[in-house]
């Protein structure tokens, strides 16, 4: 009777899985569901195959995704704006509550504020740690 439970789980999970394009979403309860199924075979109980799906479902979550989700992200190229990250400037325009101030990073004037709301003052030495839409993040040296 449960037989076809766990099989609408996995067919259930497997089409998520391939709407998502592959996106690691709902397989591990796919492999949960073959798990409680093979359970179901073995004669287990309905509630031992509910615990069979429940801890392989979230083993798999805790193990494999971090693995595999590293080998599908494929080669991540850094766009010319994220260069600037890490790189240092001279402030070109004083940092207040309520202006951006201005930098020239790689002959590219930008806006930025600092990390921390804090004034800086125009002159003074900064390190880029992020962008945030269309400005730069930086922290006074």
């Amino acid at each position: 009777m449960y037989f076809w439970l766990w099989i609408i789980i996995i067919i259930i999970s497997l089409i998520f899985e391939f709407l998502s394009a592959i996106q690691l979403t709902s397989i591990f309860f796919a492999l949960g569901g073959i798990c409680a199924l093979i359970a179901n075979q073995l004669n287990a109980s309905f509630i031992m195959q509910i615990i069979i799906f429940t801890i392989v479902s979230i083993l798999s979550i805790l193990v494999i995704k971090p693995i595999a989700s590293r080998y599908l992200q494929g080669n991540i190229v850094k766009t010319n704006a994220d260069r600037c990250i890490g790189q240092k400037a001279i402030l070109l325009k004083d940092i207040s509550l309520d202006t951006w101030g201005e930098i020239k990073v790689n002959n590219v004037l930008w806006h930025c504020t600092s990390v921390d709301n804090k004034p800086i003052e125009k002159g003074s030495l900064v390190k880029i740690l992020a962008i945030e839409g269309a400005k730069l993040i930086v922290e006074k040296i």
